[in-house]
């Protein structure tokens, strides 16, 4: 089927580049994450030289700019790449946590990203989607408005039903899933109050796969001091 724009056909390709991130045609984002592990390859040369000659602070700080920036460009629409895909990249990324931090190859790096409050590629993929939905959350229908009675779960937002795969990655239909896991208090929190209580939360968590999460998000609750 061919599209036109202006009565001009528009030229279908496999793959293209826009803004920075590597789009295929069917949204695998396998050219994304080789091209984003070459700059990952790239920035971590940097870190690896000044990780000898420079105080932490300014490691950390180098790590963000150079390194976890890249990591976090345009995230909602690439994270739903392939567990392997983001494996790769959440390898690199602890290679990157142990230079900086003068760690052997093989010592764990879970308690050191919580330790300096650094996003694991699954945490900052969840933030990205919550913070999503919780903006936009009044565009969304929820499951209670379907009928006028009171339902135990009528507060969840209505996931769209979809048979492709392709469509249920989008980032609405992704953060509405991990969205529906919280607790009514935890969902109703004003935004400056949820985003501060999912990131201290996810930062905490330090997760290394998608499903900590979803086992972590359920019990969260409302300090109780607050």
């Amino acid at each position: 089927m061919n599209a036109y724009l202006a009565s001009e056909e528009i030229e279908q390709v496999q793959h293209l580049k826009f803004l920075g991130v590597c789009i295929d045609e069917q949204l695998t984002w396998n050219n994304h994450i080789t091209h984003l592990l070459f700059k990952l390859s790239s920035a971590l040369f940097v870190l690896n030289r000044i990780s000898k000659v420079c105080a932490l602070s300014t490691r950390l700080t180098t790590y963000h700019s150079v390194f976890h920036s890249h990591i976090s460009y345009c995230i909602l629409l690439w994270g739903s790449t392939s567990e392997m895909n983001l494996l790769e990249v959440f390898k690199c990324q602890k290679k990157a946590l142990r230079s900086i931090l003068h760690l052997k190859r093989n010592e764990p790096c879970k308690v050191h990203f919580q330790k300096h409050k650094i996003f694991t590629i699954y945490a900052q993929y969840v933030y990205q989607l919550l913070l999503k939905i919780k903006k936009n959350e009044c565009i969304f229908s929820s499951v209670g408005e379907s009928h006028h009675y009171n339902t135990r779960n009528g507060h969840l937002l209505r996931l769209q039903q979809n048979k492709l795969k392709i469509k249920s990655n989008l980032p609405s239909q992704a953060g509405i899933t991990y969205f529906n896991l919280l607790s009514k208090p935890i969902s109703n929190l004003n935004m400056s109050a949820f985003k501060r209580k999912i990131k201290t939360e996810l930062l905490a968590l330090a997760p290394y796969s998608f499903e900590e999460v979803k086992k972590c998000l359920p019990t969260l609750k409302l300090d109780k001091n607050k």
